[in-house]
């Protein structure tokens, strides 16, 4: 599968910065440490001693698995941009292991170069992907808005993606479609990523993915449209629907893509996130349509933190002892304990 070795690249980056267990990346598996495996994933079908090039990810089966339209094949936006961001990861976890740096940052910003040249298509205001002739495709995938987390976009890139996120485009009043309605290849039966509705996980990662690139009223708005999962549905199965309020009944009945939704509420609203010296830096956000939020209890790096939102601004009691007050837009950092707590 296309994802398989961005995932695990990010499943060692993040179980390294939030657990702040960088001996695990000198451990040992059949011949290597974990951290060489890190590379040797972020780099997978790459060829560092050759020029940067896009990779042909593969056909359906290694994608989307779209019934309508072959348009999202072989040299596709997401996941090469994924290499970006595995790559400067890598770059990163070398350096919190103390060994010399793999120098793959620089191959990172020479592969968004090259996606910028050749994938954006400034008149749709979109990203093509290219057939193996070379041909430019257009597929209004939800896929394509992943760029928006890997740190490459152009500020005219960020603009023109966010313009296709409307009614009735890819927005109705019960969500965010996985394919575009203007698409020829939109699917009435292909919930999860043919346009009727949402592999799970994707509408709230758009959420967090929003306001990681500082479109909040966008994020709001999403997040306003969803918010139904969570009064109807008593757990989050494979796929819900966008064009009404329902879901897949044919698929998985629970999926773990569901715990996304905690992810976007914790590292997008609460804006948590661990520094590489064991610090949290936290820069919450209160949604248009909520006058008030509380987040007790949550616990990360050896802190325990109650967080209080509200129209004047939030404020943060860390292990019981509250005094951190903070305006929006403004993070506060609060630095690693001395002493760990379980």
């Amino acid at each position: 599968y296309a994802y398989n070795h961005y995932a695990i690249t990010q499943l060692i980056y993040y179980y390294v910065l939030h657990t702040g267990d960088r001996d695990f990346l000198a451990e040992r598996v059949n011949g290597r440490t974990v951290l060489e495996w890190a590379r040797e994933h972020a780099a997978y079908l790459d060829h560092p001693d050759t020029p940067v090039a896009l990779i042909d990810y593969g056909a359906n089966e290694n994608l989307l698995e779209l019934h309508r339209t072959d348009a999202y094949l072989h040299f596709v936006p997401s996941p090469n941009a994924e290499r970006c961001w595995s790559y400067r990861a890598v770059d990163e976890m070398a350096d919190w292991a103390d060994v010399r740096s793999f120098g793959l940052t620089r191959r990172a910003d020479q592969l968004a170069a090259v996606i910028h040249q050749k994938l954006w298509n400034p008149k749709a205001r979109w990203f093509s992907a290219l057939d193996t002739g070379g041909r430019p495709r257009l597929c209004y995938s939800i896929q394509i808005f992943d760029l928006l987390r890997q740190g490459i976009l152009t500020a005219d890139e960020r603009a023109g993606l966010l313009t296709h996120l409307k009614e009735p485009e890819f927005l109705s009043p019960w969500g965010v479609h996985s394919l575009a309605t203007s698409d020829p290849g939109y699917d009435e039966t292909d919930v999860d990523w043919g346009g009727p509705g949402v592999y799970t996980g994707d509408a709230p990662q758009l959420v967090q993915d929003l306001l990681s690139a500082d479109a909040f009223s966008e994020a709001d708005d999403l997040l306003h449209r969803i918010l139904w999962w969570g009064q109807r549905l008593p757990y989050f199965p494979q796929a819900i629907r966008a064009d009404r309020p329902d879901y897949r009944h044919d698929g998985r009945a629970n999926v773990i893509a569901g715990a996304e939704g905690a992810q976007a509420v914790i590292f997008g609203l609460l804006g948590c996130a661990v520094r590489s010296d064991g610090g949290i830096e936290l820069n919450p956000h209160l949604p248009a349509f909520a006058t008030d939020l509380t987040f007790t209890g949550f616990k990360i790096r050896g802190r325990k933190l109650d967080v209080a939102l509200d129209r004047h601004g939030y404020r943060v009691a860390v292990d019981g002892q509250p005094g951190l007050t903070g305006a929006y837009g403004t993070g506060c950092i609060i630095p690693f304990p001395t002493a760990t707590k379980n």
